[in-house]
């Protein structure tokens, strides 16, 4: 399906990432049609290297607010709500804004859980191990080795190098809120077509954790597509083709008009 070109998609990276993740998925969208926003989340304190004191006081509220005008923004250009597409992180992020934004539809990529539940505290321990590193009070960067096993698992050797390279330093409150304290997003206030995939060799996001993901919003019709072989960076695995194409059927067929009965 082919967009018209007035429709906008935003794409929302995960921890430690920036926008450019997206190289993949922003090429397909492209090429059917559509505007493709890809923002990196305070890239002035989300580095490489040396990052500032500011980095420590950011929380993922201070992340969905910033997305949230981003959004004010495209719809005062276009007079349209966009799509959302967020991959772990990004996919908390992205339930948080459907619950609080203009948004047309919503893919979630191996998302992080909005709130607790003890089937999902204990099935993120990954999560925890991941990110021990972050002290309390200073920025942090995942480890080669961590992010190797439990990020690009299923990666090829030359992504998981590219991509571990290019992992900024993140927020300790980031990854306190991320490990314990996640935030709320009532399913209830989510109106919009969801999507939830999860890759059934995902070390970071256990595919148990995205089917309870997906089942906060099935009542609501949400959907659920699992790939048994994919682990957590779905951005870019060997068969992201296949992932991609599928989210950008997904949400064309979400934001098309439908005829009048």
């Amino acid at each position: 399906m082919t967009n018209s070109g007035a429709d906008v998609v935003v794409m929302i990276h995960g921890l430690c990432c920036t926008g450019d993740v997206w190289r993949n998925f922003r090429g397909r969208f492209e090429a059917g049609g559509w505007r493709v926003s890809t923002p990196t989340l305070r890239p002035d304190c989300r580095v490489v290297c040396d990052p500032p004191p500011a980095l420590t006081r950011l929380g993922l509220g201070d992340y969905a607010s910033d997305l949230e005008r981003e959004i004010s923004r495209i719809v005062r250009d276009t007079g349209h709500a966009p799509a959302l597409i967020g991959h772990s992180m990004g996919g908390l992020l992205a339930q948080m804004l459907c619950a609080r934004a203009p948004v047309r539809a919503a893919v979630l990529l191996a998302p992080v859980p909005a709130g607790r539940s003890s089937v999902v505290v204990r099935s993120l321990w990954a999560l925890r191990d991941l990110l021990r590193p972050a002290s309390r009070h200073e920025p942090f960067r995942i480890g080669r080795r961590a992010a190797f096993h439990r990020l690009f698992n299923r990666a090829t050797p030359a992504v998981r190098e590219r991509e571990w390279k290019a992992l900024v330093y993140e927020s300790p409150r980031v990854a306190r809120e991320l490990a314990v304290d996640r935030p709320q997003a009532d399913p209830r206030a989510v109106s919009v077509p969801t999507l939830t995939i999860g890759g059934g060799k995902d070390r970071f996001v256990p595919p148990r954790v995205a089917r309870r993901v997906a089942a906060r919003y099935a009542p609501g019709g949400g959907l659920y597509r699992e790939y048994a072989g994919r682990g957590h960076w779905l951005l870019d695995e060997p068969g992201w083709e296949e992932v991609a194409s599928l989210c950008v059927e997904f949400v064309s067929a979400a934001v098309a008009p439908r005829a009048e009965p």
